[in-house]
């Protein structure tokens, strides 16, 4: 990626308008060096990532490392520690129906015509109800919104 004049960011080859007003052809992005392109108000750009699933941006600052931009965003939590702890419950309990969801065929089974469920399978669907417990009270044990989101979920059954 590269940025113009610092403001505008150009995430693939394209032509545009250089610091000077004089359209470019985009193919002068990968021919042209950094010190060329710099000279028209050109430099490399980088973005530090941020997780946007729990944090918003607030805001950014660009500093220039090494003739590059790199931009870094300010940010705050996107929940509170309450619904950070819901949005990672509903995580579990998602995965926990993909997993019961492979042994359903044998409790419908049973119900339907009364066919005993393999106690492997029972033993199986009760680890599954188990762990859901136990990461559920280990979230709600976290005081601290990093703890929450960077929570390993784990399951007996390594399946999940």
């Amino acid at each position: 990626m590269w940025i113009i004049n610092g403001t505008d960011v150009i995430n693939r080859q394209r032509d545009f308008t250089d610091g000077n007003g004089q359209r470019q052809r985009g193919v002068i992005l990968v021919q042209w060096s950094k010190e060329a392109l710099a000279e028209i108000g050109v430099k490399p750009f980088r973005e530090i990532a941020y997780d946007g699933k729990w944090y918003n941006s607030t805001g950014f600052s660009d500093e220039e490392v090494d003739g590059e931009i790199v931009r870094t965003h300010t940010t705050e939590a996107r929940y509170t520690l309450e619904e950070a702890k819901e949005e990672r419950i509903k995580e579990i309990n998602a995965a926990a129906y993909i997993l019961l969801q492979t042994t359903d065929y044998y409790v419908i089974r049973k119900s339907d015509v009364g066919t005993d469920i393999p106690q492997d399978i029972i033993d199986e669907r009760a680890q599954v109800r188990t762990d859901i417990t136990t990461n559920e009270d280990a979230i709600n044990e976290l005081d601290d919104y990093s703890d929450v989101i960077d929570y390993v979920i784990t399951w007996t059954n390594e399946e999940a």
